[in-house]
Formats: structure tokens, sequence, C-alpha cells
């Protein structure tokens, strides 16, 4: 199996049963050690929020913990362009496809849904920007980050 994989997929291939709350809890502290190494910026998308910023009202609206975003945007000194960092703790574990996560950007940002743009990396983030009213844009078109070129290359 070729990561990244779901904590089930993983317990399958190894046909092992984990605990979810204990794996989580180890996997934050394995990221938080390495987290310098593995992240640069998406410069694409750094770029867009670098030319935007404090021209319009801008957020981060992701699936992960709090501690993993706000530490990734902390690593690639991208952090302090966002007004708002919503995560899935914000919306009480309803990720995407559901809307939620971006309606609660948009509140907090105090813009209508309808004049919100989403950067989008999954078919799950672009369909929950459909749901929630907002234009999408699928930045998989410019940036394909090498792991999931190359988990898709060995299918």
């Amino acid at each position: 199996m070729t990561p990244p994989f779901t904590l089930f997929e993983y317990q399958t291939e190894c046909g092992i049963v984990l605990n979810a709350s204990a794996a989580v809890e180890e996997f934050n502290r394995a990221f938080r050690n390495a987290i310098e190494t593995l992240f640069s910026e998406i410069g694409i998308v750094a770029e867009v929020a670098r030319q935007h910023f404090r021209k319009v009202p801008m957020a981060v609206a992701s699936g992960g913990t709090r501690e993993i975003v706000e530490a990734t945007l902390l690593a690639t000194n991208l952090l302090g362009l966002f007004d708002a960092v919503v995560t899935i703790e914000d919306v009480q574990g309803r990720g995407k496809p559901a809307p939620d996560i971006f309606l609660e950007a948009a509140r907090r940002l105090r813009v209508p849904p309808c004049e919100c743009t989403v950067f989008g990396d999954s078919d799950e983030g672009i369909e929950a920007a459909r749901l929630a009213g907002m234009t999408a844009t699928d930045v998989r078109f410019v940036y394909r980050p090498a792991w999931r070129f190359d988990s898709q290359a060995a299918r």
C-alpha cells in the first residue's frame, strides 16, 4: 500500500486494530517533530495569498486539526496572511464534502458565501465549496505534490 492511506486501510492491510485517538496523537507528535523538514509552501497558492494580503479577507479552511494546520502555516511562513483559520474542530468534526468548514470561514470573514472563492486540492473540497455556494478553483491543475503523483503512478 502506498501512503497516504486511511487508518482503516492501514489496519486492513496490516491485519491489526489500532486505538484511533492514540494513533492520531502519535501521528500529531511525529508530525510536530518533523514539520520543519516536511513542508514548503505551494508556490502558486502562496503567491495568490501574498498578492491579496490585506486587500480581501482570506481564511484557511482545513479538515485537519488546528494544531497541525497552524504548525504547517507557521513552518511555511504563511499564517500571518490569513484573517481566520477554520479547522475540523471548529465544525464538530463535520469534514468535507460537508460545506460546514467553508461556511464557518465565510461567517468569520463576514463575507457572503456566494462571494467566496475556494482554492481546493481534493474532490471533497471542491464538492464542499459547491455545496456552500462558493466558487471553487481546483489547484490540482497547477500543483501536483510528488507524493500524490507517485502514489497514483504506483497503482
